[in-house]
């Protein structure tokens, strides 16, 4: 997140920097920071704002993920984007339909998840592992 400060012969009169978001999204508002705190200011400034980016990015990522339990529902959600968490066998044969006609990209295998159970969305193949996520590369 940008961060302006601005000083003006006033501002150093009177101890203070003027601080704000950088950014043209955020209204501005006078906001005088004291000198003597610029520093921790400004560390509280950037914390603030790395957390509101990480929150706004997990819940874009939440919004855009999804369980297919089959090939042709994949198929149709692939084109409008996302990650798509669903059971393959891990064989070369699906991994090449999935990349050739879908344009998915390198399925992942997540280290955390539960063991899911079912056939392979792609061949009907029973699979024993984690779901894999897939998703087209741009």
């Amino acid at each position: 997140m940008p961060l302006r400060l601005a000083i003006g012969p006033r501002d150093l009169a009177a101890g203070v920097v003027e601080m704000n978001a950088g950014s043209r999204r955020i209204p501005r508002r006078r906001n005088p920071v004291p000198l003597a705190s610029l520093a921790t200011s400004i560390r509280a400034f950037s914390t603030r704002s790395s957390a509101r980016c990480f929150e706004r990015a997990v819940a874009l990522r939440a919004s855009k993920t999804f369980v297919v339990d089959s090939y042709d529902e994949f198929k149709a959600k692939i084109e409008s984007g996302g990650f798509f968490h669903m059971r393959w066998c891990a064989s070369a044969a699906c991994e090449a339909k999935v990349q050739g006609r879908d344009q998915g990209d390198d399925p992942l295998r997540p280290f955390d998840g539960k063991v899911d159970a079912g056939p392979c969305v792609v061949c009907g193949t029973a699979t024993d592992s984690k779901r894999a996520v897939f998703a087209r590369s741009y």
